[in-house]
């Protein structure tokens, strides 16, 4: 401990006094004592020019110990943490920092009066979870009474719980206390942690009871893998991507009769773009998230602009089928012979993309696993086993490819389903008009209808006019102005969802009053564009769970999530989520929040709401 010298004199030492003062003193005295004066000056100035070169380095020699405690090289604190942990808010550690305490000094607990001089530390590359002080007492006064304020004479420990920003980079802390004997000084430590696992396990029960163990969310990556798979089996029967169904079922029908080994080539490279496709958009969204913290799965479906493309793409897919014009890849047009494959992979691309915006059973909780994870390796296998999952179909077609023989040669019934087809991707153009009925005003959405006619019509006009070199320019520009048009239509402000007569919006200062009040909470997370979550509202409108929730007096609040909303994100983060739907429900007289399954079901909700009844 850095000591503070303060240099006083009591009654009995000599003030200060003036060299000149002092030698006529010196003269008189040597007079009356019959000693040469002068000299007698000289030996004292000299004793008392040593006495302060001795405190000059004393002095000195502190204020480098003081600088040097400050730059955290002295021993006052120190650190042992544990290795790195997961569970569902990510990776943190625990952290003890030992605090040293000379004899006869204290350092203050932050409780009683002494809490605006008790140890604050504050952490770079991590954001504090919890902390766990040791048992304090109270501060003897110099009779030997206890005073009012509470504190540690001897060395203790401190634990805290820490979450980590990146676990690659260094956990930096700084300390400001005050060590406390006839005086209080204050002290200022910096230093950096090292993930050492010196802290034991018993310190840290004792602190914050039993800890998961560092593993993954799944309790290993196999059984995310294994659900991730399951998940992307799964997305093949969600709504959203059963327009895609249909062109993979052209492009095996195509090559059903063509030879078992064009099956198995053409099934494998759908198979690699579900896979490909699915594996790098994983790697985009995980560097995003890196960069922007608000960034979750389906994030660009709030986007007005991209739900517009969206629509346009669905309506060109059943324009085509419909035969009004040839929807086709311009690289695979440029690509002769019967090897490209390359429409099969973007097909499969597509399909991953479309697929991104739902959240069904198991690929919910893979895809939030995979995002909260700190591991990009464990992150990136989770999103190959997506895309596995989603192309197995096509991977079973390629092992066994006398699975496509059944399906009977084209001829007439071909050209009717496709047909069929193309009134099922006509159907599914008002999914994504349906979201930018809640994105944008009415207005807007009239302009973006007519230009979504006007786009397809040019299309036809282009079909048509190809063979004329002098038509063909007019289309084109027609199209690009209709695109235009509609997509400046989009990027205005979006307007907030209405709410309905049982649910309210959303507030933090809403929510704090009802917690305070110890109420029952039901929180819904939801979007426009999520197809999920509309599914799941059904329940919402049936007479004996809204019975349920007018018994129980139960607060139901909407987080709406179909624009970009800041505080829904940190919201979703906190409950472990990274997407859509979420169900939250709080029992009330204080207990612990409920987390509900993404696809609802109705016996779950009352099972649910039962909890807590008196």
């Amino acid at each position: 401990m850095v000591e503070h010298l303060v240099y006083t004199e009591g009654a009995g030492g000599s003030s200060p006094s003036s060299p000149t003062k002092c030698c006529w003193w010196l003269v008189w005295l040597s007079q009356w004592l019959h000693v040469d004066g002068l000299e007698l000056c000289r030996h004292q100035l000299r004793r008392a020019l040593q006495k302060a070169a001795k405190n000059l380095a004393k002095i000195t020699l502190l204020l480098v110990l003081r600088i040097v405690c400050q730059t955290g090289e002295c021993l006052e604190i120190q650190s042992r943490t544990t290795e790195i942990r997961y569970d569902r808010g990510g990776s943190y550690i625990v952290a003890a920092l030992d605090y040293q305490v000379e004899r006869g000094t204290h350092i203050t607990a932050p409780i009683g009066r002494g809490i605006h001089i008790a140890p604050k530390v504050e952490w770079k590359n991590a954001e504090l979870v919890s902390e766990k002080w040791p048992q304090s007492e109270a501060i003897l006064e110099p009779d030997g009474k206890a005073s009012e304020y509470k504190g540690y004479n001897g060395d203790f420990s401190v634990l805290y719980k820490l979450k980590l920003n990146d676990s690659r980079a260094p956990i930096r802390y700084d300390v400001a206390y005050a060590v406390c004997g006839n005086a209080c000084v204050p002290k200022h430590v910096s230093g950096e942690i090292a993930i050492d696992g010196k802290l034991s396990g018993s310190e840290v029960v004792a602190a914050f009871g039993p800890q998961e163990e560092p593993t993954a969310l799944f309790g290993g990556i196999l059984l995310s893998m294994l659900c991730g798979l399951l998940g992307g089996i799964i997305l093949n029967c969600m709504p959203c991507v059963f327009p895609i169904i249909s062109l993979k079922i052209f492009s095996i029908i195509k090559t059903a009769h063509e030879g078992e080994e064009t099956i198995r080539k053409h099934s494998l490279a759908i198979l690699a773009g579900n896979v490909g496709f699915f594996t790098l958009f994983g790697v985009a969204i995980l560097a995003l998230r890196k960069t922007f913290s608000g960034i979750g799965w389906g994030f660009y479906m709030q986007n007005p602009t991209f739900v517009f493309f969206m629509l346009l793409l669905f309506l060109m897919c059943s324009l085509s089928f419909f035969g009004v014009f040839s929807l086709n890849v311009p690289l695979v047009s440029r690509i002769k012979g019967r090897n490209s494959y390359v429409a099969d992979v973007c097909n499969g691309a597509l399909s991953v993309l479309v697929s991104t915006t739902c959240v069904g059973p198991f690929s919910g909780l893979t895809i939030a696993t995979a995002l909260l994870n700190d591991s990009f390796a464990q992150s990136l296998s989770i999103f190959f086993a997506l895309g596995l999952g989603l192309g197995l179909p096509f991977l079973l077609i390629a092992i066994w490819p006398r699975f496509a023989s059944v399906v009977p040669k084209p001829g007439k019934w071909l050209q009717l389903f496709k047909e069929f087809m193309g009134f099922a991707m006509l159907l599914s153009c008002v999914w994504p008009l349906w979201i930018l009925m809640t994105q944008i005003s009415m207005t807007n959405l009239v302009v973006v209808l007519i230009c979504s006619i006007l786009v397809g019509l040019f299309a036809w006009a282009w079909q048509n006019a190809k063979h004329s070199a002098y038509f063909r320019g007019i289309p084109i520009i027609g199209l690009m102005t209709s695109v235009a048009i509609g997509a400046y239509n989009t990027v205005t402000q979006p307007i907030q969802t209405l709410r309905t007569v049982a649910w309210q919006a959303y507030s933090d200062e809403l929510f704090d009053n009802l917690m305070l009040k110890k109420e029952p909470i039901f929180l819904v997370f939801t979007a426009a564009w999520c197809l999920t979550c509309k599914f799941n509202e059904r329940l919402f409108t049936d007479p004996d769970v809204v019975l349920k929730f007018h018994q129980k007096k139960i607060y139901t609040i909407k987080c709406d999530w179909t624009n970009k909303n800041e505080r829904i994100t940190e919201l979703l983060k906190e409950y472990g989520a990274v997407a859509v739907p979420l169900y939250i429900y709080y029992p009330g007289k204080g207990a612990d929040f409920i987390k509900l399954s993404p696809m609802l079901k109705k016996d779950e909700v009352l099972k649910v709401l039962q909890r807590g009844e008196t």
